[in-house]
């Protein structure tokens, strides 16, 4: 495959870069999907090909200096002497919930300037359609950098990195960059606004043995739906009473109107709380609201009086 490197609009391509270690690269529970390039055992299951051997924490300065290390790592270059591919795969989990979530790739290159391609599904050349991120290194220094990568992508996919030199660059190159963790994450983690309802009303009917509940959105981001919990008391103990998730109908622009009946109720006053849950699983409580159900008055049976004698 031709490796012919074209110039390209940087400003258009790259992305945040930002120098400090997110807590994704723990794997902790923010993380859809996460890799620790380097050590075996975190590998097995995202099916890595084309990389050179584990590298240690420092390699002759290489890979950090003293007090600089982020870990085990694994490279790719041309450079003369190491044989190893200027390109790499893996595979990253992507999980099942619409929506923009972040690729995460904490990734250093040596002296020279060293930049780099990513795709996915398809190992491709500089502007195919594949390419959906590109490092173009201009620091000369060596520092761990986290690329975020949004992709608006769900399921497991193939991220390609390619090492390559841009064509502007008159620095020493070698080829070659380290990576040491990927990740998976949804947008919140990196601070942006979570996705969210906004309630415009919440309401508790009550009926005969029975509450309504009504609610209304103005506005719902990436909302997957509600549930609705009842207690006897509003700092009481909750219990969940719809069986299924009610289903979102609304949108960023025009919001929607919903309806749910509690039924088969005792007398008694009941109090309730609505939760919205989006599409990663992050969860707000509204409430509570809290309805009366009173004793039905019942009336006497009708007895007819029969007259008395002589009257």
């Amino acid at each position: 495959m031709e490796r012919r490197i074209r110039s390209v609009l940087i400003a258009s391509i790259l992305i945040a870069l930002v120098p400090t270690v997110t807590s994704a690269q723990e794997g902790d529970i923010t993380s859809i999907d996460f890799v620790d390039i380097g050590d075996p055992a975190s590998e097995a299951g995202h099916n890595l090909y084309g990389w050179g051997p584990i590298e240690p924490e420092t390699n002759g300065g290489t890979w950090g200096h003293v007090g600089e290390e982020d870990g085990t790592c694994r490279v790719i270059s041309f450079f003369d002497g190491k044989n190893i591919s200027d390109w790499a795969r893996f595979t990253m989990d992507f999980g099942g919930s619409p929506g923009t979530k972040y690729l995460l790739l904490r990734h250093m290159d040596g002296y020279a300037d060293d930049s780099f391609y990513v795709y996915v599904d398809e190992l491709g050349e500089p502007g195919d359609k594949t390419e959906v991120f590109y490092y173009a290194d201009q620091l000369d220094i060596e520092t761990w950098l986290t690329a975020n990568i949004p992709l608006d992508l769900t399921g497991v996919h193939t991220i390609y990195m390619l090492c390559a030199q841009p064509e502007w660059s008159g620095s020493e190159t070698y080829e070659q960059v380290a990576f040491t963790w990927a990740s998976v994450v949804p947008g919140w983690v990196l601070g942006e606004e979570p996705t969210a309802i906004t309630l415009t009303s919440f309401t508790a009917q009550e009926g005969a043995g029975s509450v309504t509940l009504t609610w209304e959105t103005a506005t719902e981001i990436d909302n997957a739906g509600f549930n609705l919990y009842r207690a006897t008391s509003g700092n009481g103990s909750y219990t969940k009473i719809n069986t299924a998730l009610i289903a979102a109908d609304g949108d960023p622009v025009s919001g929607a109107s919903y309806s749910f009946r509690d039924e088969r109720l005792a007398p008694g006053t009941y109090y309730y709380k609505l939760e919205d849950v989006d599409y990663y699983g992050v969860t707000t409580m509204h409430g509570p609201v809290s309805a009366t159900i009173v004793p039905r008055f019942r009336r006497p049976a009708y007895r007819p009086t029969t007259p008395e004698a002589g009257h």
